[in-house]
């Protein structure tokens, strides 16, 4: 689980959430018509390890999907492509799966941008410290015709202003025209005290231009987590920015907007979140509409304390931030495996987060209005809003001692159906092997979802 860095032992006591009631996992929401009662495992090709992650999921030809998952000790990609009713496509790769060596990944997950069709970027921060983009063609196989062999290499210490070399990827973002935006943090001893980074990549792979923030209200550090234009051609960045509480609250972290030139990335102007003795933890946005961006965040009073969802809606002329409850009965939020996925015209949200321990994964789903006012929780969806839904147990014949593995990694859509992607025990050992597992919520639940995929 990642933790802030350098949490002053005297930040405030612990925060106290909203609960909704107790309930048990709405597992009826899952779509029984996928694999079994909604679940699909995959395994690797070459075995499972106790190092294989799930990292997200794209459309492929014909209805299909392809998983995308990563070996952190070695650096192998798998991929694997799902029919609609969750059976391995034979015609891909070999028994459905491609798999090949990249760069190891190093520090946060990496990112994936889909572009259709089973075509697929994938952003990373290597051991160095360097950032790689890997463009994916639907064969699986990386496109020669991006960058060099499909890949390209970011240095980051070759930024103009830079001062270190080693750069943690925090967000992926489409821009214009086939346009990628990279968001992180440069250099940092942890996390949220490096510098914020940004950096635009044309859609042919060569680099465009980047912009690290410094001074004045980013003093202290911070990273960009979201990035994204606004109507009038403004480049909108989000993230956390570290401040000084005062006193002896120390260090605390909260959510920052910055307006850019989207032609000359120029522009210093910064909205600020609340400075106090708390900290927010911002995981990912997502341009909602145009105008309009959301903030998956988690806010705690302290680094044992519970960590509890927060929405933060931006707009050009306000920001809101909506409560999000927890649930009686169930965990806070875990580390910072959490997404958006963005709904029919713009108008909903669906948060989703991993939960502590094996909980399951939180979903909310929240109103966008056309300001403030109409903001909130759509009490249509779960119960008022909100619900829990519980990955697969372990696998029979396990011990009750056996304690199980599951992580929420991703939530994108499978036409217009949600689907999430992560990581589950393979077998009684949590520790020993893991297999991928994709989860696909009933269609009828959920005809409002529309049929585009993020990242």
């Amino acid at each position: 689980m990642e933790m802030i860095s350098q949490l002053s032992s005297g930040l405030c006591a612990l925060l106290l959430a909203a609960a909704l009631p107790a309930a048990a996992a709405d597992n009826a929401v899952m779509d029984a018509d996928f694999g079994r009662n909604g679940f699909v495992r995959v395994d690797s090709a070459q075995g499972d390890t106790a190092q294989d992650r799930a990292v997200g999921i794209c459309p492929g030809p014909a209805g299909s999907q392809v998983l995308v998952g990563v070996r952190a000790e070695s650096g192998m990609l798998t991929l694997a492509r799902l029919l609609p009713d969750g059976s391995l496509d034979a015609s891909y790769g070999v028994q459905g799966r491609v798999e090949y060596p990249i760069a190891t990944p190093s520090g946060a997950p990496p990112r994936n941008l889909c572009l259709g069709d089973g075509r697929l970027d994938l952003a990373y921060t290597t051991p160095a410290g360097k950032i790689e983009l890997l463009r994916i063609a639907a064969s699986g196989q990386p496109d020669a015709a991006f960058g060099s062999g499909g890949r390209v290499g970011i240095d980051p210490a070759a930024l103009p202003g830079s001062n270190s070399g080693f750069m943690t990827l925090r967000g992926a973002d489409r821009g214009t025209g086939g346009e990628i935006l990279l968001s992180g943090e440069l250099g940092g001893s942890g996390i949220g005290d490096g510098r914020a980074a940004l950096i635009r990549v044309n859609a042919n792979g060569t680099l465009r231009d980047s912009r690290l923030l410094s001074g004045g209200t980013h003093a202290y550090g911070g990273y960009i987590a979201a990035a994204g234009y606004a109507p009038n051609g403004d480049l909108w960045i989000a993230g956390i920015s570290r401040q000084d509480a005062g006193g002896n609250a120390g260090w605390c972290f909260t959510w920052f907007r910055q307006v850019l030139d989207g032609v000359n990335l120029a522009g210093d102007a910064v909205e600020l979140g609340p400075v106090g003795p708390w900290v927010y933890s911002v995981h990912g946005g997502r341009m909602v509409r145009p105008g309009v961006m959301a903030l998956g965040m988690h806010l705690y009073a302290s680094a044992g304390g519970v960590k509890v969802p927060r929405l933060q809606i931006l707009r050009a002329t306000d920001s809101h931030e909506v409560e999000l409850p927890l649930i009686a009965g169930y965990g806070e939020m875990a580390g910072s495996a959490l997404n958006l996925v963005v709904m029919a015209g713009g108008e909903r949200v669906m948060y989703a987060a991993s939960l502590s321990g094996a909980d399951g994964i939180y979903l909310a789903r929240v109103n966008v209005g056309s300001d403030s006012t109409g903001d909130g929780l759509d009490a249509a969806f779960g119960r008022n809003g909100a619900t829990v839904v519980a990955m697969p147990g372990q696998p029979p014949g396990c011990d009750a001692a056996d304690v199980p593995m599951q992580w929420f990694a991703r939530l994108s859509l499978w036409d217009d159906q949600p689907v999430f992607v992560g990581t589950v025990a393979a077998d009684c050992q949590a520790a020993s092997a893991r297999d991928l597992l994709v989860g696909r919520i009933s269609r009828v639940t959920d005809r409002i979802f529309r049929g585009d995929f993020g990242p």
